[in-house]
């Protein structure tokens, strides 16, 4: 399930924060193909435990913090879909929700439309990522599904240190549109035939207006995000979610990407996924992230150590044969050849790349699977 139009039981304090949470980590465990460590980090009184997963090879490299859906979800565990960051690099963050499996707390207001914990949990666990010294702090971002599409947004406002986000199926309309949406599909489980796009429509605005709305946070968000939508979804209303996205991203001019698999329901990253191309489509997006910083705030790459040149008895420069001037070609007073214009600094060659692979169109922020 992904959202009640219930009560909730859970506190769930409007004040809730977790900007500097005390850390621990523990040993690491190395394994055949990759690296553990344990982490504990303290929010808002509760002790919350989780695993960061790690390349075999040493140095700092760009993380994601994995988003839960909402209800009772422990950490993630080793497997295809955390494999496919670490073989490309990337360090991989999970951690059991706030009252589920090693963390203490109470679960699970989430469930209930209400996301203040979760939230200052969220931000949290980016501290606690950035604190490690095998990760990279401007390369941190959130990884997640369902849920996730009402945190992700206001928690990286909140930090300030999310590089970026990618969530599959996202919650992005008000709390009680995607509640009763959902009632009225019948999620994930139903058997019966899906509502044409025609009844959605019209029910949808039919329903009434309230509980979190995450807009204001995704006008604010300032970071490049991936949104992908399964067609056939029941819990979430893709037309309206993704129009909606659509209408911000226009008007605030957001560096957003956003995908639709026509024919896929909720579960993009499940295990089996209703489309398997959804999650190698958002770590090649990761990944992407991870090069796309401009080249000119790039540390400068190591330069060959070339010999100097020979002189010869006279006093003259000496040229290898590789190098010796072609017959008939005129030459300037530095050595180069009449016409030919002299080399740009390392950093203006690096931002003309960039800027002329901008100018061309080179990076597409919209795309429509269509099977």
């Amino acid at each position: 399930m992904l959202a009640c139009s219930c009560g909730t039981s859970v506190s769930d304090p409007a004040d809730a924060a977790c900007p500097d949470p005390p850390v621990k980590f523990g040993s690491t465990t190395n394994a055949a193909d990759h690296r553990e460590v344990s982490v504990q980090f303290t929010c808002e009184g509760a002790v919350l435990a989780g695993t960061i997963y790690l390349p075999l090879k040493n140095g700092q490299r760009p993380a994601v913090v994995w988003l839960h859906g909402s209800g009772e979800q422990p950490r993630l565990m080793y497997g295809p879909l955390v494999a496919a960051y670490i073989n490309d690099g990337i360090a991989f963050f999970t951690y059991d929700k706030r009252g589920v499996a090693e963390s203490e707390g109470e679960c699970c207001p989430d469930v209930d439309g209400h996301f203040n914990l979760v939230t200052a949990d969220a931000v949290g666990a980016v501290k606690a990522a950035r604190s490690y010294s095998g990760i990279d702090p401007d390369q941190v971002g959130f990884l997640g599904a369902s849920a996730a599409g009402w945190i992700a947004p206001r928690a990286a406002e909140t930090s300030g240190h999310v590089a970026f986000l990618a969530i599959a199926s996202p919650g992005v309309l008000q709390h009680s549109i995607v509640a009763k949406y959902e009632e009225f599909a019948g999620g994930s489980d139903s058997t019966e035939p899906r509502p044409s796009e025609a009844d959605i429509a019209k029910k949808v605005a039919s329903f009434d207006r309230s509980g979190f709305d995450p807009k204001p946070y995704l006008e604010k968000l300032s970071v490049p995000a991936l949104w992908l939508f399964g067609g056939a979804d029941r819990n979430v209303p893709p037309v309206q979610s993704v129009a909606a996205l659509q209408s911000i991203k226009q008007e605030r001019g957001k560096d957003w990407t956003i995908v639709v698999y026509p024919g896929a329901g909720h579960g993009l990253f499940d295990s089996p996924a209703t489309d398997a191309r959804a999650a190698p489509r958002a770590e090649e997006w990761v990944r992407q992230q991870r090069t796309s910083v401009s080249p000119c705030t790039r540390q400068r790459p190591p330069q060959p150590q070339v010999p100097p040149p020979r002189r010869r008895r006279s006093g003259a420069w000496a040229e290898s044969p590789k190098r010796r001037p072609r017959a008939g070609v005129g030459r300037t007073h530095d050595g180069r050849e009449l016409g030919s214009a002299p080399p740009l600094p390392w950093k203006l060659r690096c931002c003309y790349r960039s800027c002329v692979g901008a100018a061309s169109g080179s990076r597409v922020h919209d795309h429509s699977l269509d099977g």
